[in-house]
């Protein structure tokens, strides 16, 4: 029998907690009140390649919001978010808009830069910009001790 190492992650751990114990959460970040349902988050590439995104919503005008979660970002983290929405766009032929909620260190490049012309720069919402460290601890204790979390 294979035994494999625990990880546990804080970060995602609270991510994944807002994202089922508050209806709201996909709102705060993204400041849209036109949110009407979740979107399927996994699609298969034209290089047939499993794509596994965080979050995705409907907006009422049809539009699609892809939300990921990163305690770290390098280029390829990037460069698998623009496949995200890319194959998002393909599949759908729907406006796709992305988020990235950022909880790592400051600072952090924000756009993936393919070309001298192309650039790929999505929205983001950085926690340390809005006493993120504080809103942090606030949640991690709330679900140690099972706590309510509210918006």
């Amino acid at each position: 029998m294979i035994k494999l190492p625990n990880k546990h992650n804080t970060e995602d751990s609270i991510f994944n907690q807002c994202v089922m114990g508050i209806p709201e959460f996909p709102q705060y970040i993204t400041s849209y009140e036109d949110i009407k349902n979740k979107a399927h988050t996994k699609m298969l590439s034209e290089a047939y390649k499993n794509l596994n995104m965080d979050l995705v919503f409907e907006r009422k005008n049809g539009a699609l919001i892809n939300i990921e979660h990163h305690s770290s970002l390098t280029k390829e983290k990037l460069a698998r978010d623009q496949e995200y929405i890319t194959t998002l766009y393909s599949a759908t032929l729907k406006y796709v808009e992305q988020f990235i909620m950022y909880t790592g260190n400051l600072p952090v490049n924000k756009a993936l830069y393919l070309n001298y012309k192309d650039t790929y720069s999505p929205n983001f919402f950085i926690t340390k910009h809005i006493d993120g460290k504080i809103r942090l601890n606030n949640l991690k204790y709330k679900i140690e001790n099972n706590e309510e979390i509210t918006k």
